[in-house]
């Protein structure tokens, strides 16, 4: 009777790295989405509040005083900004402009309607505060960050690695090509 072989189960050269790397990769993948929902949950603000910063100032920066408001450079983009202690002055004579004339609210200057003011330029100098999200909250950006920017490189990860893996193969072949040939070489 004709004896059947038994075949090496052990797979194609390379193939249980590969499935290392993916179970590495899944592995990794789940991490990150605990995590995510981790810090996700901790950099809440209903947790962790905002820092409030204070004491801030700023001097002479001109605006246009008007019916539709507008927000001083320093103090624009800012969370929850206070002005305190507001000085506005008429850019070309200086006259201090009474509080009569205008209204702050959130770091927007608003001409009222019966001011003479209206569209000119103004200088204004004031104290002010605001907001700043806390460090759990940065840290939770920095770590979704880094987390979403490593798998968009997951395809170039694979093509180098596939680069190496077909750099490893031709010197493998070279490698027992030249031992069957009986040639051998050393390095100098």
């Amino acid at each position: 009777m004709l004896r059947l072989k038994q075949k090496n189960k052990k797979g194609i050269f390379g193939l249980d790295t590969v499935q290392n790397v993916m179970i590495f990769l899944i592995l990794l993948a789940v991490v990150a989405i605990a995590l995510f929902t981790g810090v996700t949950t901790l950099s809440s603000e209903d947790i962790i509040a905002r820092k409030a910063v204070t004491g801030q100032t700023f001097s002479n920066e001109t605006i246009t005083f008007n019916l539709t408001g507008n927000t001083p450079a320093t103090v624009n983009g800012l969370t929850s900004v206070v002005l305190s202690n507001v000085i506005v002055t008429n850019s070309t004579g200086g006259q201090i402009i009474l509080a009569a004339n205008y209204t702050i609210s959130a770091g927007t200057i608003t001409g009222i309607t019966t001011s003479t003011y209206n569209n000119t330029l103004v200088n204004v100098s004031a104290t002010y505060s605001h907001t700043i999200p806390s460090d759990a909250v940065t840290v939770s950006q920095n770590i979704t960050d880094g987390t979403t920017g490593f798998f968009k490189n997951i395809p170039t990860i694979f093509t180098i690695l596939g680069a190496v893996l077909i750099i490893s193969v031709v010197v493998l072949i070279l490698i027992v090509v030249s031992r069957f040939t009986g040639v051998t070489r050393e390095l100098q």
